[in-house]
């Protein structure tokens, strides 16, 4: 199954700190011929380049919602939005264009943290 919304907003943390993934309307089978649908686009913040690009035919798939899980480590990690200073456009354009959210220089996140969310972004 794949989640198809993976952003901070459909992450719960139980008493126990374990996070939970919640909200799975969107979800599908990995084989679903509905994979195809676009994601929301309001969530264009945690959309793959994959999505952005719209190319017809393309089919959700993995590497999306690893991108997607990449964004939220680095959200988690920074305690910021993603692009919180540019409109969907540009967000659009960055990622397209290979520019990823850089971790600030204070970041206290171990490195291995840091290359993982790296790494799926």
């Amino acid at each position: 199954i794949l989640h198809r919304d993976i952003r901070a907003e459909n992450v719960l943390i139980t008493h126990y700190n374990t996070a939970k993934l919640t909200n799975f309307k969107s979800s599908r089978s990995y084989k679903a011929d509905t994979m195809n649908q676009i994601q929301n686009i309001g969530q264009i913040r945690y959309s793959a380049p994959e999505i952005l690009k719209r190319t017809p035919g393309f089919k959700y798939d993995n590497k999306c919602e690893v991108y997607s899980f990449g964004i939220l480590l680095w959200e988690v990690s920074e305690e910021k939005t993603p692009y919180e200073n540019y409109d969907l456009v540009e967000i659009t354009n960055l990622v397209l264009n290979k520019h990823r959210e850089q971790f600030s220089e204070n970041n206290q996140m171990p490195d291995e943290f840091k290359n993982l969310a790296l790494d799926g972004m």
